[in-house]
């Protein structure tokens, strides 16, 4: 039986799957047919934004998810990183899993709900709530009494910390530097694994866990 006093929140994109780097490789073609690349550009210590990356006015960044993010999206062409799915199926057995999601309707054609659903139905991954178009991860986290959220976002982590919620940030370039006593880094998906058991889990559970995917 689940344990549902533990309450997990987890993000999506750049946290379970490699969104970033699937708008960056189409991005680029984007700048390019339209003059917008730069190859001074130090992509390291850019926004995680990629139409700001890109220098992309509103109408071009419109135009980029609206043609470019829609082939991404209809192919299902991001993947999972590591043994995120092992980690959070093995999680949703013992804690209440929800998929929180801060894509905007705006930018992903009204379907926003449909394609996050489908992609994680691709990939079998177990979750009880599935949660898109939530700008205010702290708020919901709050309403919703979550008990920690795994983000890469640290704008998310920190309206999330602010009022008294953990989180794992999972390391990045553009989050490295955000600094909370309510925050721990994780440099992937089985370091994930091992914040948590530690931190929420008995050694005899935790030996449990383990083996369904270890």
């Amino acid at each position: 039986m689940k344990n549902k006093k533990i309450k997990i929140a987890i993000d999506i994109d750049d946290c379970i799957c490699n969104t970033l780097d699937t708008d960056f490789t189409y991005g680029y073609y984007y700048a390019k047919r339209n003059n917008l690349f730069n190859e001074e550009i130090d992509y390291d210590n850019q926004y995680f934004f990629v139409p700001k990356t890109f220098n992309m006015d509103k109408n071009q960044e419109l135009d980029f998810f609206q043609t470019e993010k829609q082939i991404i999206m209809d192919n299902m062409l991001m993947f999972p990183f590591a043994f995120a799915k092992d980690v959070i199926n093995t999680l949703y057995t013992q804690c209440e899993i929800t998929i929180l999601s801060s894509r905007e309707d705006i930018y992903w054609n009204n379907k926003t709900y449909q394609y996050a659903k489908k992609w994680l139905k691709k990939y079998n991954f177990k979750y009880d709530k599935l949660v898109v178009n939530c700008l205010n991860k702290g708020i919901f986290c709050k309403e919703n009494n979550i008990s920690l959220l795994i983000e890469d976002n640290f704008n998310h982590a920190q309206s999330v910390n602010d009022l008294g919620i953990k989180t794992i940030l999972l390391k990045k370039s553009y989050n490295k530097n955000y600094a909370n006593n309510l925050n721990k880094f994780a440099l992937n998906w089985l370091h994930v694994f091992d914040i948590i058991n530690n931190d929420y889990f008995s050694n005899t559970l935790q030996i449990k866990l383990k083996k369904q995917f270890l």
